[in-house]
């Protein structure tokens, strides 16, 4: 039976038509975040250890040591910061500055280029640069960096906290680094990066349009890893080390991947990682990272969601392998630990089909459509304030039986609770704002069972692109 929204005689709004239109992920925006005005290189990275938030904590955490290490996945880089060499910190006023050259410069190839300088009068003083490439380095996305933190880091304290006050760096927290080019002798040692600040960051970044630059599995991390530690000797006590570590991304995780509950989050099993022995792998992905992805107010709930994602491909990850993270059992360990999720909403809800001319047309039209549209794999179908659509492609499969997942989006302006958590994504449930009801259901012998009810929003404007649309042209009228 059709709710009382959709039974209501008007013609589906443009504005409703809109949380239809398909988005590209636009860049991950970096350079600001610290600074207004940088003088080094921002990186956005995911903190790979738990940082201290305070001077107490960092106490605690070093035991006996005199520092603690952090370590983080670069997966964006900012345009290269204005520094210039050499710089006399006790300049006068007046007093004729020598001509500098840039400590850090952009690649053609989208990485940058850092350089070390001689040693200055003072530590603040920098002298000129020096252009030896065994002295110098080179940034990009997918690089693994390890910092030594020691207790100067907290006073005064580095970490600047995000919007919302939150200065608690966790595995898997997006973070802003501001990192340096060091000296010649500290070049020399292996020590060339310096990390001057850091910045919490919101959780709700998109990260799908880095997930192609990062590392596409732990044999392509080993090769960036080991190509570095030989090419740039100058940044070899900046880069991770460890043997048994890696990290890397997964832009889809295959048709066959799925979801089971677990302690402390979920599991993923069958997931394609692209791994060299050429087997499926099993994901342990914590409860935080899935809510942070599938933000639903109920851990049930968001299973449920993910599993209908991850039937049609629509999930994305970057995963870090450690042995000994995830023990189910005395001879059960699965290594491969997920950093952050991301969903393709455009994959899931077939956005790109929708965007079709001749399915834009059928759903602008007023009025309620009888008869449904067929246009190649989708069906769409028409109500007087909703769309009901599928494609027959997406089948919800198991050993019993396959279903067909479809959707409808109802028309009506709804909105969340005051108080309740702003939604990160486009997709969420239990938020608060104004939201219009997605619902998500298997459709199987002619019988439709609702799998469970999302909050669809418009798009955060920030972290993608929609796709502009053709002007119309004026025309004159016609010649005689």
């Amino acid at each position: 039976m059709l709710a009382p929204e959709e039974l209501a005689p008007a013609m589906l709004a443009p504005a409703t038509l809109e949380y239809l239109a398909p988005r590209t992920p636009a860049p991950l925006r970096c350079g600001t975040n610290i600074a207004q005005n940088q003088p080094d290189i921002e990186a956005v990275a995911v903190a790979l250890t738990r940082i201290p938030a305070s001077r107490a904590e960092f106490d605690a955490a070093r035991g006996t040591r005199e520092f603690v290490i952090a370590k983080f996945l670069l997966v964006g880089l900012s345009p290269p910061g204005f520094g210039k060499v050499p710089y006399n910190s006790s300049k006068r006023s007046g007093q004729k500055e020598e001509a500098g050259k840039a400590l850090y410069e952009a690649g053609d190839d989208g990485r940058l280029r850092m350089y070390s300088f001689e040693k200055g009068k003072t530590n603040k003083d920098k002298g000129a640069r020096v252009d030896a490439d065994e002295s110098g380095g080179v940034l990009e996305p997918g690089l693994a960096l390890s910092f030594f933190l020691r207790e100067d880091f907290w006073d005064p304290p580095k970490i600047i906290a995000a919007a919302n006050g939150d200065e608690a760096v966790g595995v898997g927290t997006l973070v802003a680094l501001q990192i340096a080019s060091g000296n010649v002798e500290a070049a020399a040692k292996g020590y060339l990066l310096k990390l001057k600040k850091t910045k919490v960051l919101s959780a709700s970044l998109d990260l799908a349009a880095v997930l192609p630059r990062l590392p596409a599995s732990e044999d392509d991390y080993d090769r960036r890893a080991a190509q570095y530690r030989n090419d740039y000797p100058a940044m070899k006590g900046g880069l991770d080390s460890s043997s048994d570590m890696r990290c890397f991304a997964a832009q889809g995780l295959g048709p066959d991947a799925c979801a089971f509950a677990h302690e402390g989050g979920v599991l993923i099993s069958n997931a394609r990682t692209h791994n060299s022995e050429g087997f499926r792998d099993d994901i342990f992905v914590p409860a935080d990272v899935l809510l942070r992805c599938f933000q639903v107010d109920d851990p049930a709930r968001a299973l449920l969601f993910m599993n209908v994602a991850l039937a049609v491909d629509a999930v994305g990850a970057i995963i870090k392998t450690y042995a000994g993270n995830v023990l189910l059992s005395a001879e059960d360990v699965h290594p491969l630990v997920a950093l952050a999720l991301v969903l393709d909403v455009n994959a899931l809800l077939c956005l790109d089909a929708l965007d079709a001319a001749e399915v834009r047309a059928f759903l602008r039209a007023p009025g309620a459509s009888d008869a449904p549209l067929v246009a190649g794999d989708l069906v769409v179908h028409r109500k007087a304030a909703s769309v009901h659509w599928h494609s027959t492609k997406q089948v919800y499969a198991t050993d019993a039986a396959s279903a067909q997942l479809a959707f409808s989006l109802c028309a009506a302006n709804r909105a969340g609770p005051d108080g309740a958590p702003c939604a990160l994504g486009q997709l969420s449930a239990g938020c608060c704002g104004a939201y219009k009801r997605l619902r998500v259901s298997l459709v199987r012998d002619s019988e439709t069972c609702r799998v469970l009810d999302l909050e669809m929003r418009m798009a955060d404007a920030t972290s993608t692109r929609q796709k502009r649309k053709r002007p119309e042209l004026v025309l004159d009228a016609p010649d005689e």
